[in-house]
């Protein structure tokens, strides 16, 4: 079998420290493994060592959307004011 299909079964947990109503947003960052997102929380799965390579790429994806998130919502008041400014910019409105 070649290596890089070997089988790895990798769980990575990357905490965003960003409000539930953020993790669609999380969500829909395009990443090369598979995720799930729940209350600001990023869990990737690695299933085989070919992938391993670009965990790292997601993970760096991923906080930087949350750092984008986190810079919009520290200007308004609410969770959802920020989804709306960042759903906006996403569709070039």
């Amino acid at each position: 079998m070649s290596q890089s299909l070997d089988r790895v079964d990798i769980k990575i947990s990357v905490n965003t420290k960003l409000d539930g109503e953020f993790d669609e947003l999380l969500f829909s960052v395009d990443t090369c493994n598979y995720k799930e997102v729940k209350n600001g929380e990023v869990i990737f799965y690695i299933d085989f060592r070919s992938d391993v390579a670009d965990a790292k790429k997601d993970i760096e994806k991923v906080l930087d959307k949350a750092k984008e998130i986190q810079k919009v919502y520290k200007n308004v008041k609410y969770p959802y004011e920020a989804i709306e400014i960042l759903l906006k910019k996403r569709k070039g409105a």
